[in-house]
């Protein structure tokens, strides 16, 4: 608060303002659960602005689109940050989607991905002759998302994300439990998790 108000009878702006830790962690919160109150709170105490908040966490390494080594790397190292050893459980939920196309840059890669569709990211090599592309490769649009969270059995933690998958409209519940019962690829995710 005295840097702050240091800082206004300069007359210098909060640029590069050094925030601790726990307090943006809190700020975070807040503007996650409430923009307004953020924003009245900004008022009286230095807080980070929303932009800042959002450009802070397009630096952060994203998601991934598929399920690889890196999912479970990232579970390992949420259930690490925790400081939790103990037993977890996973569930899956399906989600529907408003489905639309979406290209996507993967600086890791550098290279744009069409995403939307059932099954892997499709490369594009042209995200200008999109339209063609999609017809072309005959994509199919998904309606619905598998999502697959890791749950630790205690109090006052959020679940953790591990993994989600496009589905088909036409996906039923024999090719759903075939996925639950370890039968298809993309469930090998729950058999590793679980032995975190």
């Amino acid at each position: 608060m005295v840097t702050k108000l240091d800082r206004e009878e300069r007359g210098v702006g909060m640029q590069n303002f050094k925030y601790s830790p726990s307090w943006d962690e809190f700020s975070n919160v807040l503007r996650i659960h409430s923009p307004q109150a953020l924003r009245f709170l900004s008022k009286h105490l230095p807080v980070r602005t929303e932009r800042s908040f959002r450009e802070k966490e397009s630096r952060r390494p994203r998601f991934p689109m598929t399920i690889c080594e890196r999912t479970f790397q990232l579970v390992a190292d949420h259930l690490a940050d925790l400081s939790y050893r103990g037993p977890t459980s996973l569930c899956c939920d399906d989600t529907k989607l408003y489905s639309a196309w979406r290209i996507f840059w993967d600086a890791e890669k550098e290279a744009h991905y069409l995403i939307g569709g059932i099954g892997e990211p499709y490369l594009v090599a042209n995200p200008d002759a999109l339209r063609k592309i999609i017809e072309e490769a005959k994509l199919t649009l998904a309606m619905k998302m598998r999502l697959w969270c890791l749950q630790v059995p205690l109090p006052k933690i959020a679940p953790i994300i591990v993994a989600a998958l496009p589905l088909a409209s036409d996906h039923n519940a024999e090719s759903l439990a075939k996925w639950s019962l370890h039968q298809e690829k993309p469930q090998i995710i729950i058999v590793i998790v679980t032995a975190i």
